[in-house]
């Protein structure tokens, strides 16, 4: 009788590992880990990015290949 059950709390225990490690560990994203230092200089880099990409297409094919929403983002970050 005691073989029967340590072998049923054996068989539990592995189940119970199976089900923790195939398991998601949170339900929360990575971004909502990210301190605000990270968040700020993750924001700065992809408006460098768009910057660069802006700047990218005036060089290859002048101001006038911008539409209104470049110019706007152009003109808004020349102001910060």
């Amino acid at each position: 009788m005691m073989m029967l059950v340590a072998i049923v709390l054996f068989v539990a225990g592995l189940i119970y590992a199976v089900i923790r490690i195939t398991s998601p560990k949170s339900t929360h994203t990575k971004e909502q880990n990210y301190t605000l230092d990270e968040k700020y200089n993750a924001a700065k880099i992809e408006k460098q990015k768009e910057i660069d990409r802006i700047l990218e297409k005036i060089n290859k094919n002048g101001v006038q290949s911008l539409n209104s929403r470049e110019k706007q983002l152009l003109d808004d970050y020349s102001k910060n």
